[in-house]
């Protein structure tokens, strides 16, 4: 066993991971001491992590059934990336006419950038074949991850809330990136080491820092990086979340506009183009804001360098 990053094999036992499947049975978190890197130890074998994932969303979330309120929520923050992502490609001025988007799940982010982009080329991989169905009919083209290199260069990767799902992220971000083509851009989003403040792990099996991903994206050889932590500050995550969970559980009650208390935790509803419902189903993770520390996520963004 070594580290996913830096590939050294000094590491250190910090917790043990909580689970309920019994796929993550007898395992533990540990560190690299070299580079800090976070991650599953024993490491689930190749061959039974493809089948974990090829029906992930019945694994890990029982099924493909949503509640209305969690599709707001799914859509809302799918706003919130779209915005972040296109400023930074305005920013570079990156031109996108086709994009590779690794695990898109549903399709949410694939859905908005179509609303905004229906002329661009969407290849999509996707592990979980029971979604399938959802992202052919919003417009995503479906390719085996065997076969990326026959469709040819294109502008824009996007691998969010994937990595921590990855037995060797570098790997699988090398192996990808060989179809993106130089001047591109590259979109990665995990969770902040999110084993601080949830109850279980499952079923992450890496454990990113703002510091892992810039590693990654180093050793890659890309330019033009931002990396941000967003949402809450994990070291008082539990205590905000409640809070705003209460406020908004209230104004959904009394149809009192009690989110007007909440300061800068609630988004413009403008400048990301939601809608109130959406707005208030984001605010107790608050994608839309920045944090200097720690946070729930972290949001990266990469441009290739020529070789």
């Amino acid at each position: 066993m070594c580290c996913s990053i830096c590939s050294s094999s000094s590491f250190k036992v910090i917790k043990k991971y909580k689970n309920h499947n019994s796929f993550f049975d007898n395992k533990t978190i540990c560190e690299c001491n070299l580079c800090g890197m976070q991650f599953v130890n024993p490491m689930p074998l190749a061959e039974e992590w493809e089948n974990y994932n090829a029906s992930y969303f019945l694994n890990a979330h029982g099924g493909n059934e949503i509640s209305n309120w969690v599709l707001y929520y799914n859509i809302g923050i799918a706003k919130i990336r779209l915005l972040s992502l296109t400023e930074y490609i305005e920013l570079n001025e990156i031109k996108i006419k086709s994009v590779l988007e690794i695990g898109p799940g549903r399709g949410f982010l694939m859905e908005q950038w179509l609303n905004k982009f229906p002329d661009t080329s969407y290849y999509v991989v996707e592990s979980d074949e029971t979604v399938h169905g959802q992202i052919i009919k919003k417009g995503g083209t479906i390719i085996n991850s065997t076969d990326v290199s026959k469709i040819g260069e294109v502008d824009l990767i996007i691998a969010t809330h994937v990595l921590e799902h990855t037995l060797k992220p570098l790997a699988f971000l090398k192996k990808f990136c060989g179809v993106l083509r130089t001047g591109g851009a590259i979109f990665v989003e995990t969770p902040c080491q999110d084993h601080l403040y949830k109850n279980l792990h499952e079923p992450h099996v890496q454990f990113f820092d703002k510091s892992n991903l810039k590693d990654c994206f180093n050793e890659l050889e890309f330019n033009n990086l931002s990396l941000t932590y967003n949402g809450d500050k994990i070291s008082r995550i539990r205590m905000i979340s409640t809070l705003k969970k209460v406020v908004i559980k209230l104004e959904r009650i009394l149809k009192i506009p009690l989110h007007l208390l909440l300061g800068d935790f609630w988004p413009n509803l403008m400048k990301f183009n939601l809608s109130k419902n959406e707005a208030l189903a984001i605010v107790e993770t608050s994608p839309h804001i920045e944090k200097m520390t720690k946070s729930r996520w972290v949001r990266c963004f990469g441009q290739k360098t020529a070789k």
